[in-house]
């Protein structure tokens, strides 16, 4: 029997899900894809989601990386519905490379933040918006937004959570302290260590260097509980209730 697993960060907004690979059409739109209004829904992701349910995977949070992709996650949560697949969540906020879209074509920052709010109450309305984010600081990927926006609009999602009184979902990368730091002066609390009472998983798919699909949880899973040294059943079980605590 498959261990329960929760995916904590899944990109299905992303184009690969669409059939979409190198600019090129692999996958073809079906009218049974047609049947909900999320207009990207087709069967290939029909497919992947019921092989993530065969492989354990309950439920899967999608991850919002902007206002328009916030908007996508809780549409394809809210109307995406298939007893061959995982329950479907989402998240509202606006990824580090992104935040320049807070100012973006003359966006005023208030209304662009109001609009986040307006998606996260009518996702909590709906039972279906789980966390803000995926939201936090990339130095990796300076070329897409400067340190000082990525700064000023990570601090602007806090107020997100505390409006919304939502979890949140963080994203990390090179930031040399300065994410630690940000937590520390907005948060009051950061443990450098991740303890197993606080784990949760995740796999992005798009980031791979191969399509990979939420069924790989089950891999992530297996290298974590090698690198801890401890059973896979006893990770899973704790992990998934990490994940359950948090955002359910």
């Amino acid at each position: 029997m498959a261990m329960a697993m929760i995916d904590v960060g899944a990109n299905l907004t992303d184009p690969v899900f669409t059939g979409l690979y190198r600019g090129k059409q692999r996958h073809e739109l079906t009218a049974r894809a047609m049947t909900v209004s999320y207009t990207v829904i087709q069967a290939d992701l029909t497919a992947v989601l019921a092989r993530a349910k065969s492989y354990g995977v309950e439920k899967i949070i999608v991850t919002g990386g902007n206002l328009e992709e916030s908007r996508s996650a809780l549409k394809l949560a809210t109307e995406y519905s298939d007893a061959a697949s995982p329950s479907l969540y989402s998240t509202v906020g606006v990824h580090p490379t992104r935040c320049r879209e807070f100012e973006a074509k003359g966006n005023d920052p208030n209304e662009y933040f109001a609009e986040l709010v307006a998606v996260c109450e009518q996702g909590q309305r709906d039972g279906k918006v789980v966390a803000v984010g995926e939201c936090g600081l990339d130095y990796d990927r300076l070329e897409f937004c400067d340190k000082p926006t990525q700064r000023k609009y990570f601090e602007k999602q806090f107020a997100l959570a505390e409006q919304t009184r939502l979890p949140m979902f963080l994203h990390n990368r090179n930031t040399d302290g300065d994410f630690h730091g940000k937590l520390r002066a907005t948060a009051h609390s950061v443990h450098p260590y991740q303890k197993l009472v606080r784990l949760l998983i995740g796999y992005v798919p798009p980031s791979a260097s191969s399509r990979g699909q939420q069924c790989h949880n089950s891999q992530v899973l297996e290298i974590v509980s090698a690198i801890r040294g401890e059973a896979q059943e006893e990770v899973a079980a704790r992990v998934y209730e990490n994940t359950q605590r948090v955002f359910f």
